[in-house]
């Protein structure tokens, strides 16, 4: 019953400060309220909103925060991302990064780096290496590639966002598998983001058919694109090197008999 009165002092107290807050000049009205919120908040804007974001209990007020920002919970819950690692090493409010009384153009993130541009994305558990750390931050978080589950949490329905990205290489790199799904979904066995062209981290003999003698000198190609596997065309009329199945038991496979 306390919880029910003490609410409804609270909306009536708010009501007052409204119907005040009208009737006042403008300088008055900014003792009311610290200053007009982010374009993202602005449907909260007005004294009878407040309690909807300060609550009306004790209670911290970030906890208010993940109640409507469900992608930023999921993310704790799941021990991800630049939330989860950051609420790990220090307890923060999420006001100490994200103000909201700071004006219309206020795009609600305040970086400690500065800017975007300038964060350091080790930060978030993923940092950028060769040619990721060469990439605009708009060329990645993009509204195609959030396919996380945190992204259908979020308000953010399109335009970029930061959250809902996967850390793995097919979420952002959706070209046709060119293995043909012979190789498995860990590209990074294989590639690195130095050069994605080319296998730097491969090692043939961690493969079924160790390379000696003579071998060792021969171009991937020479094997791997040879007549006698009947490679099809992709749909650019391209012949990609096929890596498995490839058949190697018998001599044979690949030497003529003379």
């Amino acid at each position: 019953m306390s919880v029910h009165v003490s609410r409804l002092r609270l909306l009536l107290a708010a009501a007052m400060i409204a119907a005040l807050g009208a009737l006042l000049p403008s300088r008055v009205r900014a003792q009311i309220s610290p200053g007009p919120l982010a374009r993202a908040h602005a449907e909260l804007e007005g004294a009878t909103n407040c309690a909807k974001c300060h609550g009306i209990r004790r209670e911290p007020m970030s906890n208010i925060c993940l109640s409507c920002h469900k992608d930023v919970q999921w993310m704790l819950d799941q021990g991800r991302g630049l939330h989860a690692r950051e609420a790990r090493s220090a307890k923060k409010a999420c006001a100490s990064c994200h103000p909201d009384h700071a004006g219309l153009g206020f795009a609600l993130i305040a970086w400690n780096e500065g800017s975007a541009a300038r964060f350091d994305h080790a930060r978030s558990g993923w940092p950028l290496e060769g040619k990721h750390a060469q990439a605009r931050c708009e060329r990645c978080h993009t509204a195609e590639f959030r396919v996380s589950p945190a992204a259908s949490l979020s308000k953010r329905r399109a335009g970029a966002g930061w959250i809902g990205l996967e850390p793995t290489c097919t979420s952002c790199h959706r070209e046709d598998d060119v293995h043909r799904n012979s190789l498995g979904a860990k590209c990074e066995g294989c590639h690195d983001a130095r050069d994605w062209k080319h296998a730097n981290t491969f090692d043939h003999a961690r493969s079924s058919y160790p390379l000696t003698g003579k071998h060792t000198d021969v171009a991937c190609d020479k094997c791997h694109l040879a007549a006698r596997l009947a490679i099809k065309p992709n749909a650019r009329g391209e012949r990609i090197p096929l890596f498995k199945p490839v058949p190697f038991r018998e001599c044979s496979s690949c030497h003529d008999d003379p």
